[in-house]
């Protein structure tokens, strides 16, 4: 019923979008799938990490101990694992019956499958254009953030519930219907279960947001708006409190000021957001990493000086959409759009701009916000705050495709085979194969 309600279509439609997400999984991230049963999808240290939480989860329900601490390791004080990835240990524990590469391939297939999904409704919302919603869906899921956090992060790769939270803001700005903001709050509460580091991205969202349609015509009342927002963060916090009570144990030590060093090491230098292409990424492995490279010769840098945290490239294809859109399709949300694209993009540059990554000595408001927001130096890694810029990247990008087939192109045949085509591309720079697996080890 909630998947017919969305876009008001059958149920086999939306079922033949996700089918169409999960083929491109398969196919972008090859030879993942072919894999499933026996390798973990990725590789590095932090894979084992989650595998250790996902078994000290199990362990912990199964002997009446407690599963957001143990002194297993770092013995005899232990250590706290409750703050963060929670929606992956309770999925591990689910699924207990599968092995733990099934369980996190599982994962893995999902976060990329739902996430496309989920921004194809977002971007659909606005343009009810398939070919244009599809783009976005691929840009946001297969962008060079996901694939390379999705190396050894599974919770962070698990972007699912970012794309279906904003979609539903946004409908609960045009009906009086309470379903809406029931929804955002549930989808908010997921998207915080999932990685405390999207707890941060959504509050500067719905900050971002309210601000903006309290101040825009829409087609509801600012009390009604009010209200809405009243139920969404009722419901937030109802279905949080037991959580709440359960972590509250975990949140008990003397907290831990992160240095701002730390913060500056994990923020985007700027060539990394719209220059250096991922090494992820097919196109680089057929050419031999030589567009790479050659930036980093100008540059006078290498890969191996760039962190993984780092690697947010945000895309040609889309940026050229987006600036087609910019100059030419402006929707009606477009100024909202670009917004969101500005803030979060310098967001990820953290609290000092970098540039050849190094610091320049250009303070960002990320430091006013490090110095002046308790807890904010939790979020230690700026740079993925590009999740939401990369969001609204991807929605830009649907305006512009929209509005070249829509208003461009008489022919609704030649439309729709320049919009297959701009699809191609965008997969074509997207495409991560082969994909790196790991096979579990003792």
């Amino acid at each position: 019923m909630i998947l017919k309600s969305i876009g008001g279509k059958p149920l086999f439609v939306h079922l033949s979008i996700i089918l169409i997400f999960f083929i491109l999984t398969a196919i972008l991230t090859f030879p993942v799938i072919a894999n499933f049963g026996s390798e973990f999808a990725g590789n590095g240290p932090d894979i084992w990490n989650n595998v250790w939480k996902w078994w000290w989860t199990k362990y912990a329900f199964e002997n009446n101990l407690d599963w957001l601490k143990t002194d297993y390791i770092f013995y005899p004080h232990g250590v706290n694992i409750g703050k963060e990835s929670l929606f992956t240990m309770l999925f591990s524990y689910v699924f207990k019956f599968l092995d733990y590469v099934q369980i996190w391939n599982m994962l893995w297939f999902v976060g990329f499958v739902f996430g496309g999904y989920g921004s194809f409704l977002l971007a659909h919302h606005f343009n009810k254009n398939f070919i244009a919603s599809l783009a976005a869906g691929a840009i946001f899921t297969f962008s060079t953030y996901h694939t390379t956090q999705a190396i050894s992060h599974v919770d962070l790769a698990f972007i699912v519930w970012i794309p279906l939270s904003i979609l539903f803001l946004f409908k609960m700005t045009e009906t009086k219907s309470k379903i809406n903001p029931v929804l955002v709050g549930v989808f908010l509460f997921l998207a915080v279960l999932t990685q405390l580091t999207y707890a941060f991205v959504m509050v500067a969202f719905v900050i971002l947001f309210s601000i903006v349609y309290f101040i825009r015509k829409k087609g509801i009342s600012n009390k009604t708006l009010l209200i809405h927002f009243l139920i969404a963060g009722s419901v937030f916090f109802i279905i949080s409190i037991p959580l709440l009570l359960t972590i509250s144990s975990a949140l008990d030590e003397e907290p831990y000021k992160r240095p701002i060093s730390e913060i500056n090491t994990y923020s985007a230098s700027i060539e990394n957001i719209f220059l250096i292409p991922s090494s992820l990424q097919s196109i680089q492995h057929v050419t031999g990493y030589a567009f790479a490279d050659s930036i980093y010769a100008i540059f006078g840098t290498s890969y191996m000086q760039v962190q993984m945290e780092q690697v947010i490239f945000l895309g040609i294809t889309p940026l050229v959409l987006a600036g087609i859109a910019i100059v030419w399709f402006r929707n009606k949300h477009f100024v909202f759009w670009i917004i969101i694209l500005l803030v979060f993009t310098i967001l990820t540059l953290g609290p000092e701009l970098r540039f050849l990554n190094d610091l320049t000595g250009y303070i960002l408001p990320g430091k006013m916000l490090y110095d002046s927001i308790p807890g904010w130096d939790f979020n230690r890694v700026p740079a993925r705050f590009v999740v939401m810029a990369t969001l609204s990247l991807s929605v830009l990008s649907a305006y512009a495709i929209d509005g070249i087939m829509k208003q461009r192109i008489k022919s609704s045949k030649k439309a729709i085979t320049l919009g297959v085509i701009i699809m191609f591309f965008i997969l074509l720079e997207f495409a991560a194969i082969p994909y790196p697996t790991t096979a579990q080890e003792i």
